[in-house]
């Protein structure tokens, strides 16, 4: 009895599909067994920032699809000149989770107070993407 390369192949890829899905399956009852996560708010200070920003952006759908907790992001753009608030806008389009302020000078006071109103109603994390170092 011989078996072919394909065969060999074929019972690879059933195998690794069968030990994903049994495992996705098992992230999902650990993940109904501990409860609803709470939603997560992330407020994002940006400044020209189009070269990083759909990078942030699918960094953090990827570690929240991975790890079943809901975020909503906000974003905060400091009056950049570049394609930044294009690219804002075509990304909510798409996601409803996002919403995006535009204010040509945040004040501290205006991302504190932001901070504060959310952390009453779900866990709020600000970053600051606005002084980032040049290469």
């Amino acid at each position: 009895m011989s078996v072919s390369m394909w065969e060999i192949l074929l019972y690879g890829l059933a195998i690794y599909g069968a030990v994903t899905i049994w495992m996705l399956l098992i992230q999902r009852l650990s993940w109904w067994h501990r409860g609803a996560l709470k939603e997560i708010h992330l407020i994002i200070l940006l400044h020209d920032s189009e070269q990083n920003l759909e990078w942030i952006y699918r960094s953090l759908q990827w570690m929240s699809a991975t790890t079943g907790q809901p975020i909503t992001i906000t974003f905060i753009d400091s009056g950049s000149r570049d394609d930044t608030l294009h690219i804002l806008q075509r990304l909510s389009r798409r996601d409803y989770n996002i919403s995006i302020m535009k204010h040509s000078e945040v004040a501290e006071d205006l991302v504190a107070r932001v901070a504060r109103e959310e952390v009453h109603s779900s866990p709020t994390i600000l970053i600051d993407l606005r002084n980032r170092c040049e290469a």
